[in-house]
């Protein structure tokens, strides 16, 4: 079972680094952290440390606290089925992303509508 804290932890730092408008390959490149861990991380797959947090703060411009403060409030989600759905987008384009997202808005309203 993965930890919650973990989750959190991801979600909120997928959340910065889309806020500062950056991909995880970018955001590679400024901290030295692999795409891999990034992604295992912001999917909350691995245990991180914290000199790797403090690497990818660093790479963001932020203060490891605001990284850390913030988890209390995201929303916790589990589900097989999100998580797999995750795992099948995690290595998709940006471009592939806004169109599965437009899509899944038109569903939710022909849902909401019916």
């Amino acid at each position: 079972m993965k930890s919650e804290f973990l989750y959190k932890l991801g979600y909120r730092l997928s959340q910065i680094r889309e806020q500062k408008d950056l991909s995880q390959e970018q955001l590679e490149e400024l901290s030295g952290v692999s795409t891999n861990s990034i992604s295992k991380i912001e999917c909350g797959k691995t245990n991180v440390g914290v000199e790797t947090l403090y690497r990818i703060t660093q790479a963001l411009n932020i203060d490891l606290s605001q990284l850390l403060s913030d988890t209390k409030y995201t929303p916790v989600m589990y589900s097989p089925i999100i998580e797999h759905i995750v795992e099948q987008l995690n290595h998709e384009d940006e471009k592939t992303l806004k169109f599965i997202e437009e899509q899944i808005q038109s569903l939710l309203k022909f849902k909401k509508n019916k």
